[in-house]
């Protein structure tokens, strides 16, 4: 069917699979006017832990930095819904005792499958690139699906390169529900990318603008120093990521992270997140932009609590998308604490001032022995 889809979008199951789900709804309104309380959710693409299906194949390509290949050009909208969304949604209607309604259950369409797929990419560091199969060759794949050669069904061939979303009436009250919850895996990605470097790109670059406009060196004095700090931290930081090569949470194969020392560059560099947790460049640099501004801005006291406020929901964040461990976190604060001390104190000239005294005379007696005295005068010109 057309998207976007609707509770009241006609029912059309092609295979197996999606004929059985039509049954078992049929089955539930056959109770629910029996008296049975039921509530029917049609969830949309679910994806989360232990529940990828075909995208595993996706995942993996990325994970070993192989090509993704999809089929059509990419610009097809898809909804994923994560499977803890999902699971939260269903506990809220079994709480607040909903029922005798049918609801489509589907995300927010964050764009394009291209889009999805660079953020994919961008998120776990992966080299794929990403390589589309035209539909011109749809017919051929079918052939290989029946055939079991290509681990996909004739009717994911059929959907894959299509518009597949729901409407999206029911979003914000799913957000609001995430937020009563916990931090949903939006607010997490959001706070982990405070230390990703725009933050304190843009900071330094307003800096700049201001300090040419207004003239005022201070501005361009912090600019410079947070850049200065961020930069040779960050050098720091690499050189210790490609030392210790810790994997980070969520590729993890120990409890805490197995640490590979002086791991082979090559394997690095095509699997990054199996070695670069410790230590934590984000927090490193956000700690270093932070306490550039509050040295050369002491009389602004807002500065030191919201920006260590910062520091601490970007390692909240990192913690809760898997990307670091917390054990990660203080050398990259004293990384960039001690950076950017050095940077402000670098910058700033002693400046030396002589005190000038006005000519003056005095005079006073002067006691030199036990029975004899004398009188003391002093002038200064």
């Amino acid at each position: 069917p057309e998207s976007p889809m609707t509770e009241n979008t006609k029912i059309a199951p092609r295979d197996g699979y999606a004929k059985t789900k039509l049954a078992g709804e049929q089955i539930c309104k056959e109770y629910e006017s029996k008296g049975l309380e039921i509530a029917i959710v049609r969830p949309s693409v679910l994806i989360g832990k232990k529940r990828l299906g075909l995208y595993t194949i996706i995942f993996k390509n990325l994970y070993n930095n192989s090509p993704v290949r999809i089929l059509g050009n990419g610009e097809n909208r898809v909804s994923f819904v994560n499977i803890d969304d999902l699971c939260d949604f269903l506990i809220f209607l079994v709480e607040k005792k909903i029922s005798k309604v049918t609801v489509n259950f589907g995300g927010k369409i964050p764009g394009t499958l291209n889009s999805v797929l660079e953020e994919l990419k961008n998120h776990t560091k992966s080299k794929s690139k990403i390589q589309h199969i035209s539909i011109k060759y749809l017919g051929i794949l079918k052939v290989l699906s029946k055939l079991k050669i290509i681990p996909i069904t004739d009717w994911q061939l059929s959907v894959m390169y299509k518009d597949f979303y729901h409407d999206d009436k029911l979003l914000d009250a799913s957000n609001e529900l995430s937020d009563q919850l916990g931090w949903s895996e939006q607010t997490n990605w959001r706070m982990e990318h405070i230390g990703d470097g725009y933050l304190q790109l843009y900071v330094a670059s307003s800096l700049i603008g201001y300090g040419l406009y207004y003239n005022d060196n201070r501005a361009l004095q912090s600019a410079s120093q947070i850049f200065e700090s961020v930069f040779a931290s960050g050098i720091i930081v690499q050189l210790i990521k490609h030392i210790t090569g810790r994997e980070s949470p969520f590729v993890a194969t120990t409890p805490t992270g197995k640490w590979r020392f002086f791991p082979n560059q090559i394997d690095y560099h095509h699997r990054v997140p199996e070695f670069d947790a410790f230590p934590s460049g984000h927090i490193s640099s956000i700690t270093a932009m932070v306490v550039v501004l509050s040295e050369n801005y002491p009389e602004y006291t807002f500065i030191k609590p919201l920006g260590y406020l910062a520091v601490g929901l970007n390692g909240i964040g990192m913690m809760n998308t898997g990307v670091h461990w917390i054990s990660d976190y203080p050398l990259g604060i004293a990384l960039g604490y001690s950076f950017a001390k050095i940077a402000v104190k670098k910058g700033r000239t002693q400046i030396k001032t002589s005190i000038k005294t006005s000519p003056s005379f005095s005079i006073y007696p002067l006691f030199v022995s036990k029975d004899g005295f004398g009188i003391h005068m002093s002038l200064t010109l």
